[in-house]
């Protein structure tokens, strides 16, 4: 059994205080799927819009390799999204895993046609607790991935934060409550949508910026949350990780860039002389891979020749893909890469209704009868940020669900690598889970 206790007003929870520290912190001790009969002065306490909620339904321990599928479906969307979602003629950023992680939670409220149309539009190829299971697996595979620095090697962050947030009259069903406990280690907020809805909003932007350590600043712009919001369902992810061979600065040149409208323009170029990495090439292009610095994560080029960047994009889905990256090999590279930074942020109520996920937005016919009676989905957002230096790679991404009722308002010999024109790239786990996706066009 579980209860919604609260604690006393908090901006948010205890998970994810301190960004800069690696890994997650224990969990709360105790939780529930209604929140009891108690004094009005408990239940909502003065000034408070949103606080922490215990539990003690505990994070089940998924069984060893449950996380392939997972990875397996994650692949299969990443490509297929991009494909969909991005803009040709702009730098683009998305992060699969965050989207995929943020619609698996939402479909443990969701029955019927419903979830049919959630598991075909993100590529499940399981649903209920085997999907579940899944992502929990990969979930604490990529917690693994978290390590202080040491004095002989470099730290790295990989934080993963997932969130419900719930006006008070809402009683969701204890299953639906205890699988975002048991599987996603979801946090459990209730928040002041109905009386402070502005002060909620900003609770919960609070907690993404913290959990991206700051590169996720406004996920919810004012006005989007009002009196009629009854559910926000929050999925942050972050990552920071140095190169295992760092770029020397003094090593960048203001080199020029060709880009998509054939354009020649001097951006900041780094120069590896003499990095370790992983080549392949094929028919009209050239894949690099640079490791990080624990060597469980890397950022993979995929660079076409020069003039066939539109429809080389065109051609990427998973298994193409992966055809591409299967012939990387070990080698050193005389590199010269771009640094850049891209923020961007995804339509995606539109582009998940694109890709046939249309019942959970429309009043009427959605079904989330395990969250609550009338609940349809008004909004979903989504945005990232990545930042590639010398040093190494920091990206964050965050998606939110906003949920209201029925009738409410509504990313040996050195091989020379130039890369100067338009290029995809994604930074993918050694488990070859893929955290973001995207492309650039115009480095500046």
């Amino acid at each position: 059994m579980v209860a919604l206790v609260a604690l006393g007003p908090l901006a948010c929870s205890s998970r994810g205080k301190e960004p800069e520290v690696a890994g997650r912190p224990e969990r709360p001790e105790s939780t529930a799927a209604h929140v009891p009969d108690r004094p009005e002065s408990v239940l909502q306490p003065p000034k408070s819009v949103a606080w922490a909620l215990r539990s003690d339904v505990a994070r089940v321990v998924p069984a060893s390799g449950a996380e392939e599928r997972a990875i397996r479906d994650l692949g299969e969307f990443a490509w297929s999204f991009y494909g969909q979602a991005r803009t040709g003629d702009q730098n683009f950023v998305y992060s699969p895993y965050s989207i995929a992680v943020a619609c698996a939670m939402l479909s443990a409220g969701a029955v019927g046609q419903t979830l049919a149309e959630i598991r075909a539009a993100l590529k499940f190829s399981q649903t209920g607790e085997r999907l579940h299971d899944a992502h929990n697996a990969l979930g604490r595979l990529l917690e693994s991935r978290n390590c202080e620095a040491t004095e002989r090697s470099s730290g790295q962050t990989l934080r993963v934060a997932n969130d419900f947030w719930m006006r008070r009259d809402l009683t969701p069903a204890q299953a639906f409550l205890e699988t975002l406990a048991r599987s996603y280690d979801s946090g459990m907020h209730l928040a002041a949508f109905d009386s402070d809805p502005e002060g909620a909003r900003r609770a919960i932007n609070d907690k993404v910026r913290n959990d991206t350590g700051g590169l996720i600043r406004e996920l919810l712009v004012e006005g989007r949350v009002d009196r009629n919001t009854v559910f926000v369902l929050t999925n942050a992810l972050y990552f920071r990780g140095r190169w295992e061979h760092v770029f020397s600065k003094s090593e960048t040149r203001s080199l020029p860039f060709t880009t998509l409208d054939g354009a020649r323009v001097d951006v900041p170029t780094m120069h590896g002389p003499m990095m370790r990495g992983r080549y392949a090439s094929g028919d009209g292009y050239i894949a690099v891979s640079l490791p990080y610095a624990q060597k469980q994560l890397e950022m993979v080029f995929l660079v076409p020749d020069a003039g066939t960047f539109a429809k080389f994009v065109e051609t990427l889905d998973a298994r193409t893909v992966e055809t591409m990256i299967s012939g990387l090999k070990g080698a050193y590279l005389d590199i010269w890469l771009p640094s850049f930074e891209i923020t961007a942020e995804v339509s995606l109520k539109q582009e998940l209704i694109e890709a046939g996920m249309t019942r959970a937005f429309h009043p009427g016919m959605a079904e989330f009868p395990l969250i609550g009676n009338g609940i349809f989905v008004n909004d979903a957002l989504h945005q990232a940020r990545l930042v590639l230096d010398e040093e190494g790679t920091e990206a964050a991404a965050a998606t939110a669900f906003l949920g209201v009722v029925s009738g409410a308002r509504v990313l040996a010999q050195p091989i020379p690598v130039r890369i100067d024109r338009p290029f995809v790239f994604f930074l993918r786990d050694v488990s070859e889970a893929v955290l973001f996706v995207g492309h650039v066009v115009d480095p500046r």
